[in-house]
């Protein structure tokens, strides 16, 4: 049980922590490269979404897997 407390506990500091440090990542680009910056940003998103279908595809596959095992 408190397993699962502690993961749950990273994710949500990972989220705060990653969600810090790109935002000032993103104000220093901003702030350095004017209008370029969005690239960044941009690339991220992409970055993003390409992982999230990776996952999503897993996910099914691993639940197929899982509908063949049961009864």
């Amino acid at each position: 049980h408190w397993g699962q407390e502690l993961k749950m506990l990273r994710v949500r500091l990972g989220i705060v922590v990653s969600f810090t440090l790109g935002s000032a990542l993103g104000a220093w680009l901003y702030s350095a490269y004017a209008n370029k910056s969005f690239l960044f940003a941009a690339l991220v998103s992409l970055y993003a979404a390409i992982e999230g279908a990776k996952t999503k595809r897993r996910m099914l596959r691993g639940s197929e897997q899982m509908n063949e095992l049961l009864p």
